[in-house]
């Protein structure tokens, strides 16, 4: 199956990295019964690929781990240190934010865009059953007793 459906109808723990462990469930299906290919991959039959081969490429330079931190959010449109970013930054930069000598950072972006997946419209059927299941033992409402805790 094309790698970026396994990222399509997916939900994450966002208090985190994204990573394959933060991976919560699927929310849909990804069956590929109608033998549609892209570059001999199979595509899911819920999923359109269109090719663009499109390259860019970008280096940043940080004197601080404020300056980076800053950086993250300004990228993710978030103001505020949460738990994703202040992990991130001290993951990248070190867990101390004091030494005796000057610390820079660079980073090096380059994004090679070798296609684009769309999902098409999402039938109920097309739906997870597991997800199904969790929605539906959902409280109604976020303020319901104990409604904070299953809406985590």
């Amino acid at each position: 199956m094309i790698d970026g459906a396994a990222f399509m109808g997916v939900g994450f723990d966002g208090r985190g990295k994204y990573s394959p462990e933060s991976r919560k469930i699927s929310i849909v299906q990804r069956n590929c019964a109608n033998m549609a290919t892209y570059d001999g991959v199979d595509v899911p039959d819920t999923m359109n690929v269109h090719g663009i081969y499109d390259t860019s490429a970008s280096l940043m330079t940080f004197e601080s781990r404020e300056e980076y931190q800053k950086q993250l959010q300004e990228e993710a449109g978030v103001s505020g240190s949460y738990f994703g970013f202040s992990a991130g930054v001290k993951e990248a930069w070190g867990e101390s934010t004091a030494s005796s000598r000057q610390k820079y950072m660079a980073v090096m972006d380059v994004d090679v865009d070798r296609y684009e997946i769309f999902m098409d419209e999402v039938k109920p059927q097309d739906l997870s059953m597991s997800f199904l299941r969790e929605f539906m033992n959902l409280p109604t409402s976020y303020f319901s007793a104990g409604g904070p805790l299953k809406y985590r």
